[in-house]
């Protein structure tokens, strides 16, 4: 990137493969803070260019990235998804944060709630209510063996394995959260084209 050589066709020759063709991630960069200060600047360039090789780019902003970066890429992204937790410290800093950032308050933002517990007085009901919130907040179950797919680096192989996944068996829930989610982004992105 510091050279102006790198192209679209070159980003696969930084990613990991999870499927073939079909899924890869660009993993941050894991070197020393004074190196990732300088090439965190150059965050917005390489999505652009993720963008002009792949059909969906997905980006994970982290806290340490300047707020005049995540800004940049918050403006250019089609749509945003903010993660949540059932805390209520977390769902306040949001309403902060949706206070500072107009943008958090368009049409482009998409709640998650993750590790979400039904039985909790936090229930997408309520924060549905507390938030002001006419869409539809999205949630991601708590489930033990996410939870352990995702310690061992293994989530691809756990959504292989439950795709079909009945109501009854204990993960359904999970899956239907997961699949209702997944439709949500999906429609979320078509109605704002």
């Amino acid at each position: 990137m510091k050279s102006n050589k790198l192209s679209p066709d070159h980003i696969t020759n930084y990613t990991k493969i999870i499927f073939k063709d079909r899924l890869e991630i660009l993993p941050t960069y894991k070197g020393d803070k004074e190196q990732y200060n300088d090439i965190r600047r150059y965050y917005p360039d390489i999505i652009t260019l993720a963008n002009n090789y792949y059909d969906l780019v997905f980006v994970d902003l982290d806290k340490q990235v300047q707020d005049d970066i995540a800004d940049t890429i918050l403006e250019n992204s089609n749509l945003i998804v903010v993660n949540l937790s059932q805390r209520l410290t977390s769902i306040n800093e949001f309403v902060e944060l949706r206070e500072e950032k107009p943008i958090l308050q368009s049409k482009k933002t998409l709640l998650l709630v993750g590790r979400y517990d039904k039985f909790s007085k936090y229930n997408i009901k309520n924060i549905s209510r507390y938030l002001g919130e006419r869409n539809k907040v999205s949630t991601i179950p708590y489930n033990t063996l996410y939870f352990e797919a995702c310690e061992e680096a293994k989530v691809p192989d756990l959504f292989l394995s439950l795709r079909k996944t009945g109501e009854d068996d204990r993960n359904g829930f999970f899956m239907a959260e997961v699949k209702r989610t997944v439709d949500n982004i999906i429609y979320r992105l078509q109605d704002l084209r």
